[in-house]
């Protein structure tokens, strides 16, 4: 990628939005700092609020004990901020989120993937099955090689048209 952000925010914050209204929590059937371990290393991240010594705690607390932060919190939070860092922190994210250890249901997964794929594909990125686990699918993200079949499509019909004249 050459540009470190080209997935808008506009669509980071409708796929965050679409996820709240479908009740489909990102961390699956993980707790928020246990799902979130997964990309980052909390342990070395700062805690914001001063009774704890680092993220994990704090994530821990907030969410898990007093669930008194925002449910999008992570989004604007400078240490994750998964609304503005780079593209493939934020596909890495997509992808941990339908992951066999994080979710479970089929559906959901399906649902997801789906939701990330329609808003995703308007900036020309996708998240796709890259592998497999236990016979569960592993999801990775990247940008679409936009119309490299409408390429080779076209380069055939130049052909054609070209020999039409060739012909003549």
């Amino acid at each position: 990628m050459q540009d470190k952000r080209q997935i808008s925010t506009v669509t980071r914050q409708q796929i965050a939005d679409e996820m709240q209204l479908a009740n489909l929590w990102y961390h699956g059937r993980q707790s928020e700092p246990d799902f979130l371990g997964r990309l980052f290393d909390l342990k070395r991240l700062p805690s914001r609020d001063f009774r704890y010594s680092d993220a994990y705690e704090d994530i821990f607390q907030h969410m898990e004990n007093n669930t008194d932060w925002d449910y999008n919190w992570f989004y604007s939070d400078p240490r994750i901020n998964m609304l503005h860092c780079e593209d493939d922190l934020y596909l890495k994210f997509l992808s941990e989120t339908i992951h066999p250890v994080v979710r479970t249901d089929i559906g959901e997964v399906t649902q997801l993937l789906e939701i990330y794929n329609k808003h995703l594909s308007t900036d020309g990125f996708e998240v796709f099955q890259s592998d497999e686990i236990s016979g569960k699918p592993v999801f990775s993200g990247r940008q679409n090689i936009i119309g490299h079949r409408h390429l080779t499509a076209k380069k055939a019909e130049i052909k054609k048209i070209s020999g039409h004249f060739l012909c003549k």
